[in-house]
């Protein structure tokens, strides 16, 4: 019987919602995420079980966990948003499962509503509740208040998108490691964030070369000419007389003109 706990080399392994743990063998995955973005993550797996209950494992909690050489690297953790069988063969069948965050549950709502003297912080968290996301961390430095604020014909993750932006606000899902389940953080300001997780990785140009540490494999380097400046400008009935307008400079830019675009080094 396969050890997984003494096992060498790289394996995964997927568990959903209350069928046993050796229910499913990885076949293979495909795992995307950034900031301010609803990861994905596109599972097949073989099971001997041809006839699964779909309706009792959509919305369900899934976990798709990393092991090398028997220690658990990585969990993701989300909820089963879609599922679609596959080929059956003589012994296995095959299923197709797409694993989200609790946080897309918000994209399937869509509404119209006001928000009068309430903070932002308190806007969020009534998203968030509204559909169950419950596992989240909120960490904003300011308390503002919106005077009036409103949510027309939004589905509540595109209100919740648009609150993010207005505010420079970001958000990400990582696995919570004592409820295994995504949790989902929000944050004003990059340097709250840890920096005990930090990785540093090697770049392997040579793919035929096998390595057992972590490692990048490609990667790409990009530079772009973008805008230098931004200029805002407001108006309110209340002050009519008010100058409502506002401006950065950017101070890290290679030029200042256009033309040619020179390689200086920053």
């Amino acid at each position: 019987m396969f050890d997984l706990f003494t096992s060498k080399g790289l394996h995964f392994t997927l568990e959903v919602a209350q069928l046993p743990p050796d229910t499913f063998r990885v076949v293979k995955f495909d795992f995307e995420e950034g900031y301010n973005s609803l990861f994905k993550l596109s599972i097949v797996a073989a099971t001997q079980h041809n006839q699964l209950p779909f309706g009792s494992l959509l919305d369900c909690a899934a976990t798709l966990s990393i092991w090398q050489d028997g220690e658990r690297q990585r969990n993701i953790s989300g909820i089963v948003t879609q599922i679609k069988l596959g080929k059956t063969g003589e012994r296995y069948t095959f299923y197709h499962f797409t694993l989200s965050p609790h946080l897309w549950r918000l994209t399937q709502k869509r509404r119209s509503r006001i928000f009068q003297h309430t903070s932002i912080e308190a806007i969020l968290k009534t998203l968030l509740s509204d559909s169950d996301v419950l596992f989240h961390t909120i960490d904003i430095a300011y308390r503002t208040r919106r005077e009036y604020c409103v949510q027309y014909r939004e589905t509540d993750y595109e209100f919740f998108q648009r609150i993010i932006g207005e505010e420079g606000l970001f958000f990400f899902c990582t696995e919570d490691e004592h409820n295994r389940i995504d949790r989902l953080f929000i944050y004003d300001d990059a340097h709250r964030l840890s920096k005990e997780d930090t990785l540093s990785l090697d770049y392997n140009a040579n793919p035929t070369v096998l390595r057992q540490a972590p490692h990048l494999r490609t990667f790409q380097w990009t530079e772009q000419i973008r805008s230098s400046e931004v200029l805002l400008k407001d108006y309110t009935f209340k002050k009519p007389n008010w100058n409502a307008e506002y401006g950065l400079q950017g101070t890290q830019e290679e030029i200042q003109f256009q033309g040619d675009y020179p390689s200086w080094p920053l």
